[in-house]
């Protein structure tokens, strides 16, 4: 069950003798438990990440902490914070030249803003986001990055743009036989029509 996973989980971080990368991915996995039904709880396991990755010098796991609590914030519907802590997240892979989570960031960055109807913003992040894909030939990212666009152009009502941007992202799915990828984008296509 979750709560016996969730109790292991937390065995492994608070045995002090345990390898700090060990604990960190503990707590990491504990913090995306939370995230979707309680992100105030995410929130503070991240934040305990933060502290451990600090003094262990980890900076992969300070950057991804960063990014949920950014995601609690966003579920949380306080898009400003979720920026704020994207943004953090992002600087911390960039220096670390993560490019997938750099890329994912992007993305995440670019959908928040979609909510606040920054559609520059949004259109900004989600080509950065593609060409960090394209250039790392990451198909899932190049995915999510055409599906970003297609939404910024459908939320603009360019729906010629949008299903151009949306096929391209089915193109993709149906390529690495993601079904459920697929469906998300003939949903997107259907809405449009």
């Amino acid at each position: 069950s979750a709560q016996n996973n969730a109790d292991s989980l937390w065995k492994v971080y608070n045995n002090k003798s345990n390898a700090d990368t060990n604990r960190l991915k503990a707590i990491y996995t504990l913090a995306n438990i939370y995230l979707t039904n309680n992100p105030d709880t995410a929130i503070i396991i991240a934040e305990q990440e933060i502290q451990l990755a600090k003094q262990s010098n980890q900076k992969t796991y300070e950057a991804k902490a960063l990014n949920i609590i950014g995601v609690s914030y966003k579920n949380q519907g306080d898009y400003p914070k979720a920026i704020n802590y994207y943004e953090k997240a992002l600087k911390g892979f960039e220096e670390i030249k993560d490019k997938k989570w750099v890329g994912n960031c992007y993305i995440n960055i670019g959908f928040v803003s979609l909510y606040q109807s920054n559609y520059t913003k949004a259109l900004e992040c989600n080509l950065k986001a593609l060409k960090i894909f394209e250039e790392t030939n990451n198909k899932i990212g190049m995915a999510a990055g055409y599906t970003g666009i297609g939404i910024v152009y459908e939320y603009q009502s360019n729906y010629p743009k949008a299903l151009e941007y949306d096929f391209k992202a089915f193109k993709i799915q149906e390529e690495i036989g993601n079904k459920k990828g697929m469906g998300a984008c003939y949903t997107n296509i259907g809405i449009i029509y």
